[in-house]
């Protein structure tokens, strides 16, 4: 919308009317708009080169907490912001009408920007503490006023303009790092691509006219994770990977300035690379939610470019450096590339020395290959990866090989991936070996887990569930197995599940279907009932309980069962499969 020409002291632009304006004049002119707008739609001015949608509205509960929440400070003092604008705008004109004719020096590059300078600290004052929640109840023309209460009028400096509400506008000074830093900050936690936008003109308007200053890389890494929020809140996948695209460019930008310059702006660092990674993560993951599978793996290869140009820094290892790991194993496991995800643990298990490593990629991966166990034929290939997968979760521990404790769900994926490739209703040919190999990988990982007790890994409502539906897929269904092995099997889990209070519809349903024979399922709830004594259930006997439907049986069974199960509805829907 707007085509920029550079001249020797400044930048301007052109506008669709064809008036040039300065970055600055831009920049507030545009600032003003997005606090006098709120969530409304952005302007065309505001707009990336790719399509941004609308500002996402808040509902109704989040209108409802107040102004004092809103997320960009300051939103409810736009008069103000407007009142000092055109009051600089008035002490720009007189200024110039006082200056002798041909006088102008250089010093005219700095008025050409006062209006943006007067006031400065005071709004920065009036948004700091807004930002950091003080002040809280105060009114807005109060909050500068009160650190110069007990001066007199005579007492103020010259130097002091009254405007509005905010008594004290301080003229004729120029904004400091922290100044673009809070400015910066404001804009990165509104989370959109137009506030993004804005964050990255300021950072350019720092480096360009206020180089003085020397900026560190942190104000960079704001603008990056501005982006990143950005890519993660918008509404659609191309605004998203507009928004992942605008944070790579910025990155490399810094990546491309020579040696000489280097030595006058900081380095990327760590944290530089985890913003503009997780940016095209979170792209990858928009265009995945909508079913766009080709630009989530394009997104996913921007990613993988970015942590191949990580290994190349002089950075050391943190923790920061994994966290880069970790997205990229996440992201690969989003898109099916259980392969490539794994290479990338194991280069983070390589290089993470004594760090803890972080929990949620390696479950991210175990659902990778749960997925991907769900299509395969090959036996082989079945027993070669659940043998991998128990192996790191008996690696996984304080002291292991994988520095960090598993939790419930990593042990629920691995149970979950040892019936995977089989399903209740399949005919078996010869593969009873490798099922028998698969059922007890699932039973040791059962039994580790439940024999732990006050960890983070206790069995839940799916662990059960998992355990039911593995021994109906694993267990061979001739006899005497049938008869005999299954129904232990099922009656020590049942009575672990009950106790724990985990009983939920799924693993009722699993348990009716598992045993063809009515009789065997309905003995197997009595003796659970006759063990615990359980009032009323000497008036329960087969024929009664058989007789119940199937969709009001698990309400009939004693609460105590399943009062801590009744939390997940995903498995207290009727007829789970």
């Amino acid at each position: 919308d707007m085509n920029a020409t550079k001249s020797s002291n400044k930048t301007h632009y052109v506008d669709n009317d064809g008036k040039q304006s300065t970055m600055l004049q831009r920049i507030v002119n545009w600032g003003t708009s997005i606090l006098s707008k709120g969530s409304k739609e952005d302007s065309d001015d505001n707009k990336l080169s790719s399509p941004v949608p609308p500002i996402k509205n808040k509902t109704q509960a989040e209108k409802s907490e107040g102004k004092s929440q809103q997320i960009l400070p300051g939103l409810e003092i736009e008069s103000q912001l407007h009142a000092i604008y055109l009051k600089t705008q008035e002490l720009k004109r007189e200024k110039s009408r006082e200056r002798p004719a041909g006088s102008q020096t250089r010093e005219q590059n700095t008025l050409q920007m006062s209006y943006v300078s007067i006031g400065m600290s005071s709004r920065m004052a009036l948004i700091n503490s807004v930002v950091q929640g003080e002040n809280e109840g105060k009114d807005v023309g109060t909050l500068n006023s009160e650190s110069n209460s007990g001066k007199t009028e005579e007492e103020h400096d010259e130097s002091y303009e009254s405007i509005g509400p905010l008594p004290n506008i301080e003229t004729g000074v120029s904004p400091d790092l922290k100044t673009f830093t809070l400015l910066v900050n404001a804009l990165e936690r509104r989370g959109t691509p137009t506030s993004a936008q804005l964050a990255e003109d300021l950072l350019h308007l720092l480096k360009e006219y206020y180089f003085n200053l020397n900026p560190d890389i942190s104000i960079t890494n704001s603008v990056l994770n501005a982006w990143a929020a950005a890519a993660k809140e918008t509404s659609d996948a191309r605004s998203s990977l507009a928004s992942a695209q605008k944070a790579d460019d910025l990155l490399h930008n810094l990546l491309g300035i020579d040696q000489q310059e280097s030595d006058k702006i900081s380095r990327p660092n760590e944290y530089t690379f985890l913003m503009a990674i997780n940016a095209w993560a979170n792209a990858a993951s928009m265009a995945l939610a909508e079913g766009n599978v080709s630009d989530g793996q394009a997104a996913a290869e921007r990613l993988i470019n970015l942590l191949n140009e990580l290994r190349e820094q002089p950075l050391r290892t943190s923790k920061t450096t994994l966290n880069c790991y970790g997205a990229a194993i996440r992201t690969l496991a989003s898109i099916g590339d259980a392969n490539r995800a794994q290479t990338v643990l194991e280069e983070m298990l390589q290089i993470s020395g004594n760090l803890q490593l972080d929990l949620i990629p390696i479950n991210a991966l175990f659902d990778a290959w749960v997925r991907e166990l769900a299509s395969s034929n090959d036996e082989e290939k079945v027993m070669s990866r659940l043998s991998g997968m128990h192996d790191i979760l008996m690696k996984m521990g304080s002291g292991g090989v994988y520095n960090v404790d598993p939790d419930t769900s990593s042990f629920n994926h691995v149970i979950r991936a040892c019936y995977a490739p089989w399903t209740s209703t399949k005919k078996y040919d010869q593969d009873e070996d490798t099922r028998r190999k698969a059922l007890e990988i699932a039973h040791d990982s059962y039994m580790r887990m439940s024999q732990a007790y006050d960890s983070t890994h206790m069995p839940d409502a799916h662990t059960y569930a998992h355990m039911f539906k593995a021994i109906a897929c694993l267990a061979p269904n001739v006899e005497p197995f049938n008869q005999s092995e299954k129904y232990r099997y099922c009656r020590t889990i049942l009575q672990a599940c009950c106790r724990d209070g985990q009983l939920t519809k799924s693993s009722v349903w699993t348990l009716r279907k598992m045993f063809p024979a009515e009789d065997t399922f309905a003995e197997l709830l009595i003796s659970q009932m006759d063990q615990h004594h359980h009032h009323g259930s000497h008036n329960m006997n087969k024929e009664k309980l058989l007789s119940i439907p199937e969709d009001e049986l698990h309400s009939c069974l004693p609460m105590e069962w399943s009062r801590n199960g009744r939390r997940f509805r995903g498995l207290n829907r009727h007829r789970q499969k």
